[in-house]
């Protein structure tokens, strides 16, 4: 439930900003776009490590942007997360994704 929590706030933020779609692009790596940097702080526990998703901070959130236009874009949304027992079982992460397709009407 936390995970896609997390996902539909950005998702819900990415609507608010459509015509900067292509500017929330993230591998899970890297420099993390300005405009997803307290997103990615939230679920990664960077910002509370109480609050962030369980492993965020070793697996990291991909967006990833298709068909970009001026009015928005495609959006996909992957959130991760593993328990620490699940880590050390080896066990893959889990995820959740949600994929939009986000255009303003302006």
């Amino acid at each position: 439930a936390e995970a896609a929590l997390y996902a539909n706030q950005l998702l819900g933020q990415i609507w608010t900003d459509a015509i900067n779609a292509s500017q929330y692009a993230y591998t899970g790596s890297g420099v993390v776009p300005a405009r997803l940097q307290k997103w990615h702080d939230d679920v990664t526990g960077v910002t509370d490590p109480k609050r962030g998703l369980p492993g965020g901070d070793v697996v990291k959130p991909v967006i990833t942007i298709t068909n970009p236009t001026a009015q928005g874009a495609t959006v996909e949304i992957q959130v991760f997360w593993r328990n620490p027992e699940e880590a050390a079982q080896g066990v893959p992460p889990h995820n959740y994704t949600v994929t939009a397709g986000v255009y303003s009407n302006n």
